[in-house]
């Protein structure tokens, strides 16, 4: 199966910058539970679980929104989880 890579475009220098996916603003990072979830085609518990044991790192993949919080919510990197998951298939 061919590997699907990401529409790019090309900028004022000539580099090609991946342009932003249906769904999702160009230059965002970071996206909360439930909007990462619908990118990445998973359940909340499976981000859960990929936390729990090591796959996602904390400041890589996922960092608390408010750490100061008694129940934290978590904020996801999409892009870098893509790529995550892109090593392990």
């Amino acid at each position: 199966m061919a590997k699907v890579e990401p529409p790019y475009q090309s900028n004022q220098l000539g580099l090609s910058l991946p342009q932003a996916r249906p769904g999702r603003p160009a230059g965002k990072t970071w996206y909360p539970t439930s909007q990462a979830t619908e990118l990445l085609g998973v359940s909340r518990w499976t981000l859960k679980r990929m936390i729990d044991n090591g796959t996602l790192k904390r400041g890589t993949h996922w960092k608390p929104k408010n750490p100061d919080a008694a129940k934290w919510t978590y904020l996801f990197n999409v892009r870098q989880i893509e790529k995550l998951q892109a090593t392990q298939n």
